[in-house]
């Protein structure tokens, strides 16, 4: 380099009587850019000078002194570090400040210079104080500023550690143990650190899902939220994260707060999700605040005008329903959607019979929905050829062959189970030739056996891939004319209320068709047979696959027959085993009083009993013991924690396992967590509320069954 030519391509340019005197005296630090120069001095003074390095204006930034200055280069901004006059022994000197140059102070205020935006205090009782030995701030796209300070610390401790604070957001955002600090540096979108060890650090910034994910496995929702809002996000990536803290909320059973979450996702998230989840008839409440805030966006369909006006219904609130329909100005629904329905069904009722059942079986899901007794009415008409079904009991004729059969509306009941087992029970009282009699019963068997009519195997097989309308299956929304089916909560004539457990009624009525639809005089019954045996053993419905008490009987016949029998009870005694019908004491006393039965005859039956009773004792006393020990050793720890302290030292956050600092949360069962590592408003350990959840849900199920005399 030193054999290269030489120019004088620049030239020095005197500066000395132009130089502003304040940048002569005592400059503590100095920054550049947007066509200024600032410089900050010992006295808490911020001069900025111009083009020319003449003074433009300066003002106090800090009581004290000056330490550190950048002029951001995107945005006119100054951000300063110094030392204030300390308020209390409580809070440090030293502060980081954020002032507008476009925002100056109003003349006759208290301070005059630029407005100061942010103030933010370094140091804190759990951050001691130390010497700041860099600064730099990081322009990203606005608002976002990544600002990192340097720390002499080896007083504290032997490492030091590396932190970027979001000042937005109010949180540090990194931190990295490292060794002495010589040079830091920002470009390519990371922060270079270089130690004096030779050791060179490069932090990127995760992207905005990683941040999420994290965020999310801590629970921590409103900070996600917060951070999507912050970095501009798009609306569809801030109604995937409130719909996260929607989901979170409702697994809480917080039913209020998770759908004023839902609110916020409206036009971004499909309806029919939330929708779902609110299909209860507990849930009406928040259902209806749903509904009515889609109708206030515009973004509400047909099918969800007919939700809110069952909403409506069901609340009895005929205020708001009034409000709804004859509200001013534009209508905000499809005038038809509210039609009247017993205008419909009265036209329905005017046609051919034809044209009437093609009419039912386009719009018959609606019309059960909201009139199931009038639809139902009509069906009969059209399958029985019966005009007076309110006088006339006797069975009809008219060419049933003819007429439509009850089978071919079953898709109409898709939602409504209840109806349709009230229509093929009308009907078959009807109707006792029917060719679709065996289907008919079938159906009806399903139906008074089923656990829960709600989620009935029929509406997915018998009209599975089956739509009339012509539109499609319907997607966006479920009828709430199903709420309550299950459990104790029953429709009647649109209305849901509740009442007792009706399946006992239902398998009484199931039992009864086994019966009545095979006549004595039948060589085949009016059901298939083999259905029949697996619908029995699907429901676990005993009674209908051979009455248990008739092995008694019989056994009862064999102990009082008085001769030899012994091949005729061994058989007996295999079926009274396999079902465990009888105790074993009852089949002994029973048969003691045949004289001509010998004790090898029950021999090997009562030796099985015997040793599955006595493994079942066996196991009973274990489990005893068991829980005996448990329970005293979950009473001593109870005591203890009621009369004694308990000292927490774990090191670590069970969370994230780095070194527990204040503020820390302490549980009883012993796990400590950094409170940034809990999530919003959690009460109870993350790391044990699974097992305890598995606990209650078992006391639960154990007091339940305790009830169950059976």
């Amino acid at each position: 380099m030193y054999q290269w030519r030489k120019f004088q391509y620049f030239e020095e340019k005197p500066t000395g009587s132009y130089v502003a005197e304040e940048l002569k005296e005592n400059v503590e630090c100095c920054s550049s850019g947007r066509g200024r120069m600032v410089a900050g001095s010992g006295d808490g003074m911020v001069h900025v000078l111009d083009r020319g390095l003449k003074l433009n204006f300066n003002f106090q930034a800090h009581s004290t002194s000056v330490r550190f200055i950048q002029q951001l280069k995107q945005r006119n901004m100054l951000v300063t570090v110094g030392e204030d006059e300390a308020t209390s022994p409580q809070l440090s000197a030293m502060s980081l400040k954020v002032f507008d140059l476009d925002k100056m102070e109003p003349e006759g205020s208290s301070t005059t210079g630029p407005t100061c935006i942010q103030i933010l205090r370094i140091f804190t009782n759990q951050f001691p104080e130390a010497k700041i030995t860099s600064f730099l701030v990081f322009e990203e796209a606005p608002p976002i500023l990544t600002i990192s300070i340097g720390l002499e610390t080896d007083q504290r401790t032997d490492r030091n550690i590396f932190t970027i604070y979001d000042l937005k957001n109010r949180l540090i955002a990194y931190s990295l143990s490292v060794g002495v600090v010589s040079h830091m540096l920002c470009e390519w979108g990371n922060i270079v650190l270089l130690t004096s060890d030779h050791k060179v650090f490069c932090i990127g910034e995760k992207d905005m899902e990683g941040k999420l994910d994290m965020l999310y496995k801590k629970n921590l929702y409103t900070i996600a939220i917060n951070l999507v809002q912050s970095q501009q996000a798009d609306a569809a990536a801030t109604a995937e994260v409130l719909r996260k803290y929607g989901d979170h909320l409702y697994g809480k059973q917080d039913y209020d707060e998770a759908m004023s979450q839902y609110i916020r996702t409206i036009g971004q998230l499909e309806p029919s999700y939330v929708i779902q989840k609110f299909l209860d008839a507990q849930r009406i409440y928040n259902l209806t605040s749903y509904l009515e805030k889609l109708h206030e966006k515009g973004l509400a369909s047909k099918d969800h005008t007919a939700l809110l006006l069952n909403c409506y219904t069901k609340l009895k609130d005929v205020a708001k329903l009034d409000e709804f329909i004859e509200g001013e100005g534009e209508h905000r629904f499809d005038v038809e959607t509210a039609v009247n329905y017993d205008e419909a069904l009265e036209y329905i009722s005017s046609l051919e019979s034809i044209q009437a059942a093609v009419t039912v079986k386009e719009y018959g899901k609606i019309l059960v929905e909201h009139k199931s007794d009038e639809t139902i009415a009509i069906l009969m008409k059209l399958c029985s050829g019966d005009d007076d079904l309110a006088t006339d009991s006797t069975s009809v004729n008219l060419f049933p062959g003819k007429l439509p059969s009850p089978m071919d509306f079953v898709n109409v009941f898709i939602d409504h189970p209840l109806y349709l087992m009230n229509f093929l029970e009308r009907y078959i009282s009807k109707v006792k030739d029917s060719p679709a009699h065996v289907e008919i019963h079938n159906t009806l068997l399903e139906l008074y056996l089923s656990d829960d009519l709600c989620t009935s195997s029929l509406s997915k097989s018998n009209v599975q891939g089956v739509d009339t309308s012509g539109r499609g299956p319907n997607k966006n929304v479920s009828s709430l004319s199903n709420i309550g089916n299950k459990g104790k909560r029953i429709i009647e004539n649109g209305q849901v209320h509740m009442g007792t457990d009706e399946r006992p009624e239902r398998l009484n009525k199931g039992l009864a068709l086994l019966k009545s639809a095979w006549p004595p005089h039948e060589d085949h019954p009016c059901y298939d047979v083999d259905l029949a045996v697996v619908l029995c053993e699907m429901y676990q419905f005993k009674q209908g696959g051979g009455d248990p008490s008739l092995w008694e009987d019989v056994l009862k016949y064999f102990g009082e027959l008085g001769e030899d029998c012994s091949k005729e009870v061994k058989e007996v005694l295999v079926y009274i085993e396999r079902d465990d019908l009888l105790p074993s004491i009852i089949v002994l006393q029973i048969l003691a009083k045949n004289p001509c039965l010998t004790l090898s005859v029950v021999k090997d039956y009562v030796a099985r009993k015997l040793e599955q009773e006595s493994k079942l004792v066996e196991e009973n006393r274990k489990s005893i013991d068991k829980y005996q020990e448990e329970t005293a050793a979950m009473r001593k720890e109870v005591q203890e924690l009621r009369t004694n302290a308990r000292i927490f030292q774990l090191s670590k956050c069970t969370g994230c396992t780095f070194t527990l600092d204040l503020p820390a949360v302490h549980f009883m069962c012993m796990h400590s967590f950094h409170q940034r590592c809990l999530g919003d408003n959690e009460k109870e350990c993350p790391v044990c509320a699974p097992q305890n959840k598995t606990l209650l849900e078992m006391k639960r199920s154990l007091e339940q069954n305790a009830k169950d005399h059976d």
